[in-house]
C-alpha cells in the first residue's frame, strides 16, 4: 500500500505558513472574539465561565487551523486523500487506536513523572487547568469532544499528514518518525513537556505509516487526550 503522502507537493515554506498564517489571523481577532464572547453571554447564547471561554476560544482555531490548512491544499493542487483521509481496515484502525493510544497514554505518565521530580512545582497546560475548572457535566462533555476530537484532528492532518510527509522524504522513514515527533513536542511549547510530547508524536507518526490513514492515529491522540483528562478530572 503506498503512503498517503508519499510524494506531497509541499514542503516547509507550506508548513510553516499554516501556524504563522493561525497565529496572525487570532492575533487579529483577539480583542474581537472576547467581545463577541461577552455578548453572547449578555444574550444567553453562551454560557458564562473561563471553561466556556476556553472552549469557544478553541473552537474559533480549530476552524482558522483548518481554513489554513485547506488553503495550502488548495495552492498545492492536493487533496485530504494525500495527508491519510481515505479508508483503512475498521479493525486495524480500532486496533492501533485504542490499543496505540492506550500505550502512548502510559509511556506518556511515565515520563512525566520522570519530569515531574526534577520539576516538581510545573506550571498546568491551559487544558488541564479548563479541566480542574469544570462545574457541570455541560463543561466536562465540551471539554473531552475538544481535547478527544477537535485537537486531535487537526493536530493529525498537520503534523502527521502534512509534516511528516516532507520529512520522511527528506530523512526516510525511521528518522522521519524522530524528526516529526520531535517537531510535534517543539511547537507545543513547553520546554518540560516536550520530552513526553516528543516520544508521543513519534508513537502516532509510527501508527500513521504501519496504517497509512490517518483515522487511526486521530484515535490513538483521541484515547490518550480523553483518558489523561477523565484522569485528571477524577483526581
Amino acid at each position: 500500500m503506498e503512503f498517503p503522502g508519499e510524494n506531497p507537493r509541499w514542503g516547509w515554506p507550506h508548513i510553516l505558513l499554516i501556524p504563522l498564517a493561525v497565529m496572525g489571523l487570532q492575533a487579529l481577532t483577539a480583542g474581537y472574539g472576547s467581545d463577541l464572547f461577552a455578548y453572547l453571554v449578555y444574550l444567553g447564547a453562551a454560557p458564562s465561565g473561563w471553561v466556556a471561554s476556553f472552549v469557544i476560544n478553541y473552537v474559533v482555531y480549530f476552524f482558522i487551523f483548518f481554513a489554513a490548512i485547506g488553503v495550502v491544499l488548495l495552492m498545492t493542487r492536493s487533496g485530504f486523500a494525500q495527508v491519510g483521509f481515505r479508508a483503512g481496515r475498521i479493525k486495524s484502525v480500532l486496533a492501533w487506536g485504542v490499543g496505540g493510544g492506550l500505550g502512548l497514554l502510559g509511556i506518556v505518565i511515565a515520563v512525566g513523572v520522570i519530569v515531574q521530580f526534577f520539576v516538581p512545582e510545573l506550571e498546568p497546560q491551559p487544558f488541564e487547568t479548563a479541566i480542574r475548572e469544570i462545574v457541570n457535566m455541560g463543561d466536562l462533555v465540551a471539554l473531552l469532544v475538544l481535547g478527544s476530537v477537535l485537537a486531535p484532528l487537526v493536530e493529525e492532518v498537520f503534523f502527521r499528514g502534512m509534516v511528516y510527509p516532507v520529512i520522511r522524504k527528506q530523512l526516510g522513514v525511521t528518522w522521519g518518525i524522530v524528526f516529526a515527533g520531535l517537531f510535534f513536542g517543539m511547537l507545543h511549547w513547553d520546554l518540560w513537556r516536550m520530552i513526553p510530547l516528543a516520544l508521543g508524536g513519534m508513537g502516532l507518526t509510527y501508527i500513521y505509516e504501519r496504517t497509512g490513514n490517518i483515522y487511526a492515529p486521530w484515535l490513538a491522540h483521541g484515547v490518550w487526550n480523553g483518558v489523561m483528562a477523565l484522569i485528571v478530572y477524577l483526581g
